[in-house]
């Protein structure tokens, strides 16, 4: 007679297990069960509690915490107003006394207001936000310098960094001029260096308000030593910018720390004295829009700005990772990225960053840091309009990115490592684009035939391939407003105007000096 095979299943097994295990713990006398209980206690839940504890360690290591307000340093209780051009000192001076805030000066080029207050300085920035008249308002952050201390010289190939980008042959088709002026941002220099003399331009100094501009951390001294040190001298180090010029602008305090809306002065100044390249040797997380205003003003003004990676081995450093900045980051003298090096998607070059020697406060050192990397582009960038001074800025950031050694964008190298020889022969070949987008300019806002009232604000759709200088604003043919720096904005106040009708335009203008065709519209004011 057959029978039938019957297989329990798992869940029933599984149960059979227990209920035996748990008759079996039962039966046992009291000592015998909390010998066992502590037995499997140090066995099974001690290594799963570390375990666990190590990975949250782990993790606690491996993350960094990305908080802008605290890793830059804000300085207490002060706040940073941008109003937009065409508002009035009357209407300021209402947002001051609403408020409670003591204005402590003005960067009027980009219509910025530093302003200190008694309140807690988050909840004020809210309000202002919510101002007709206000474009924004933020903390004023701090940043600080990139880089960390670690002729006779480059003979000796002590300077493997000039010899790693291909400057020799560079130097035939040009060792720059002095017409071509660098401004390093940075802690100041020494000009009586041995190595420095003769090269630096009188400066300031932002910190204290003086002439002063002597470097106390160590610092923009090395990299007026890789841009412009005397070279050719038998003495100390070979610059790579021979004959350039350089403007020193001190921002950097004592401590290495950089005060965002100094940085932002000293960009603006760097700019109205008509240097070619601006370095900034600093950086920071978080995005600072007063900055940024003031880097968009210098690029209107068709100058090229450069900027240290950072040093973090995380995420790009503002303001590196602005817009209208060639970002770099360090290379050793095998070319391979340091370490140190951030990366990311705002990554354009990479140059020269460790153990770099340059001049330094007792003589000559050797240095690292992508702030030493971001000092070679600068130079080279001044070399390439030593060669071709008819060439406008975005033409230099494309020759420095088209001739760097690299098969391709990536975020570790960018577009690769810059070869001074191929950018200046390409520099000296180059031609601008024969037909450029027409520069070409529409208000957006309002719209045409709008009735406005109180304080009316305008924006603007501005397009070209040549940087934008300014767009002008006029109410019946008078200009009420100018802008200087993208985003091109401004407002008006209709409180004193008639009711009626009115012709409203706004014109661009490129840095070669071209006008676009104006762009106009009726508009009604009714109050």
């Amino acid at each position: 007679m057959a029978r039938i095979l019957y297989y329990p299943s798992q869940e029933a097994s599984k149960e059979n297990f227990i209920k035996k295990l748990w008759d079996f713990f039962v039966s046992l006398d009291n000592f015998t069960k909390v010998f066992l209980i502590t037995f499997l206690f140090f066995t099974l839940a001690i290594p799963i509690i570390t375990r666990q504890y190590l990975e949250i360690r782990q993790f606690a290591v491996n993350t960094r915490v990305f908080n802008p307000d605290l890793s830059l340093d804000p300085l207490p209780n002060e706040i940073l107003i941008k109003y937009k051009p065409g508002i009035t000192d009357s209407v300021k001076e209402n947002i001051l006394l609403k408020y409670k805030l003591k204005k402590i000066e003005a960067i009027p080029k980009i219509n910025i207001e530093r302003v200190e207050t008694a309140s807690v300085a988050e909840e004020i920035i809210e309000k202002l936000k919510e101002e007709q008249s206000v474009e924004y308002a933020e903390k004023n952050f701090r940043g600080k310098i990139q880089s960390v201390p670690n002729d006779v010289f480059y003979l000796d190939n002590t300077q493997w960094n000039l010899l790693r980008i291909n400057t020799a042959k560079a130097w035939d088709i040009s060792t720059g001029t002095s017409s071509a002026v660098i401004a390093i941002l940075d802690s100041g220099v020494n000009k009586d260096h041995e190595d420095l003399s003769g090269k630096i331009l009188p400066g300031h100094n932002f910190v204290d308000n003086s002439e002063d501009v002597t470097d106390k951390v160590e610092h923009g001294i090395v990299i007026s030593g890789i841009i412009g040190a005397v070279t050719d001298n038998k003495t100390g180090v070979a610059s790579l910018g021979w004959n350039l010029q350089i403007l020193p602008v001190k921002i950097v305090d004592d401590s290495g720390y950089v005060v965002y809306s100094n940085a932002a002065k000293a960009i603006i100044y760097a700019a109205d004295k008509g240097v070619s390249v601006i370095n900034l040797g600093f950086g920071g997380e978080g995005i600072s829009k007063t900055v940024q205003d003031a880097i968009n003003y210098a690029w209107g003004k068709n100058i090229v700005i450069v900027a240290p990676a950072g040093n973090e081995k995380s995420i790009m450093s503002f303001p590196a990772s602005a817009n209208n900045v060639i970002s770099v980051g360090a290379i050793g003298s095998t070319g391979a990225k340091s370490s140190f090096s951030n990366t990311g998607p705002e990554l354009d070059l990479m140059a020269p960053g460790e153990d770099v020697y340059s001049t330094s406060i007792s003589g000559y050192k050797n240095f690292s840091g992508t702030s030493i990397a971001s000092a070679h582009v600068a130079a080279l960038a001044g070399l390439i309009i030593s060669a071709n001074p008819k060439l406008i800025n975005k033409d230099v950031e494309n020759i420095l990115t088209d001739t760097a050694n690299g098969s391709g964008w990536n975020s570790e190298y960018g577009w690769g490592i810059v070869n001074a020889e191929k950018a200046l022969k390409e520099a000296t070949n180059f031609t601008a684009i024969s037909k450029r987008e027409e520069l070409s300019i529409s208000i957006t806002n309002p719209l045409p035939d709008t009735m406005v009232l109180g304080i009316a604000n305008i924006y603007v759709s501005a397009n070209s391939d040549v940087p934008i200088s300014k767009v002008d604003f006029s109410i019946n043919g008078k200009i009420f407003a100018t802008d200087e720096a993208f985003p091109y904005v401004a407002a008006f106040e209709t409180a004193s105007m008639p009711n009626g009708a009115y012709t409203l335009k706004a014109k661009a203008y490129d840095i070669t000096g071209k006008e676009s065709q104006p762009s106009n519209m009726k508009i009604f004011v009714n109050n």
